[in-house]
């Protein structure tokens, strides 16, 4: 298996797992009616797929370097600390901190469609209840 499809077979596990525990922990087995289990059901598919969608948009910005002035800045401040070779092997500007880091670009497609698919199991399951109810 392919190292994407791994990621992403994996990522949709995790999320599947965290729905069924959501599901199991809100009481859907013992559900009061269909409109009932599928109103937990998409609960259960829903907040996996917010989790994974979210996570998988923060990469993506990170990815992009909006928060490396911080990371720059942190290193700056605590090179007082390392010795002069660490010092010297530092970056001297921020730019060069910047290329440094987007060297290779993190993979983040996996988290989004893992969770753009629960979040459409979500909306299935929203379908059935607003039609069972």
């Amino acid at each position: 298996m392919k190292g994407a499809a791994r990621r992403y077979l994996l990522s949709l596990a995790a999320g599947v797992a965290l729905g069924a525990a959501l599901f199991v922990g809100r009481g859907g087995l013992a559900a009061a009616g269909d409109a009932e289990a599928y109103r937990l059901l998409c609960d259960a598919a829903f907040v996996p797929a917010a989790l994974l969608l979210s996570l998988g948009l923060f990469v993506f910005v990170a990815d992009d370097g909006v928060f490396d002035i911080f990371g720059y800045t942190f290193m700056r401040a605590t090179a007082i600390f390392h010795g002069k070779e660490a010092r010297e092997a530092m970056p001297k500007t921020y730019y060069d901190y910047h290329v440094m880091k987007h060297s290779k670009k993190a993979d983040f497609r996996f988290l989004l469609a893992a969770g753009a698919t629960l979040l459409a199991l979500a909306f299935v399951f929203l379908l059935l209840f607003s039609l069972a109810g």
